[in-house]
This record gives structure tokens, C-alpha cells and sequence, in this order.
């Protein structure tokens, strides 16, 4: 069995072994913080950086959806003008087939 000097020896010796293990582990953790407080630096950065591309993006997309709706507008009245004239040549038609079968029955009760 150890004596007791040894003993205590023995503690004192992983007693420093331990302070210095804890001495790296603050260090580590200062080193950390210092790392962490940067990281927020960039993320902050970045996100301010992400917001104002939003804002511009956004902006352009505003113009483009403007734009959109006044080509859709175009393109409606243009359609519109279109069926118009498609239900015009319809009643166009309409009346001359109306017409064409009148005269077929009028020539066929008329030789009769």
C-alpha cells in the first residue's frame, strides 16, 4: 500500500492535470464564443444582404405582374374584338342558310 505522501502526491498530481484540462477547456470555450459572435456578424450580413435582394426582386416582380395584367387586358379586349366578329359571321351564316332553306321550300311548294 502507497504511504501517505505518495498518496497526496499522487492527488495533488491529477489535481493539476485537471486544472489544466479545465484551463484548455475555458480557452476552448472563449475561442468558441469568439467563433460563435462571428458567425452571427455573417448571418447577420447575410440576411441583411437576402432582405435587400428581396426588396429589389420584389419590386421587379411588381413591374413585371403590372406589365403582366396590361398585356392580359390587351389580350382580352383582342379576344373579345375577335368573338364579336366570329358571332357576326355566325348570324351572317345563320341568316343566309335560313334564308337559303326558305327559298328551297318556297321552290318546292311553288313546282308542287
Amino acid at each position: 500500500m502507497p504511504s501517505l505522501d505518495e498518496r497526496v502526491a499522487y492527488v495533488e498530481g491529477r489535481t493539476e492535470a485537471h486544472t489544466g484540462m479545465i484551463a484548455g477547456v475555458r480557452l476552448d470555450i472563449r475561442e468558441l464564443r469568439g467563433e460563435v459572435v462571428a458567425l452571427r456578424g455573417e448571418v447577420r450580413q447575410d440576411l441583411a444582404t437576402l432582405r435587400a435582394e428581396v426588396r429589389h426582386d420584389s419590386g421587379e416582380i411588381r413591374k413585371d405582374m403590372a406589365s403582366l395584367r396590361t398585356e392580359m387586358r390587351s389580350f382580352r379586349a383582342e379576344m373579345v374584338r375577335r368573338f364579336e366578329q366570329v358571332d357576326a359571321r355566325f348570324n351572317w351564316m345563320l341568316g343566309l342558310l335560313f334564308a337559303i332553306v326558305l327559298a328551297l321550300v318556297s321552290a318546292v311548294l311553288t313546282f308542287r
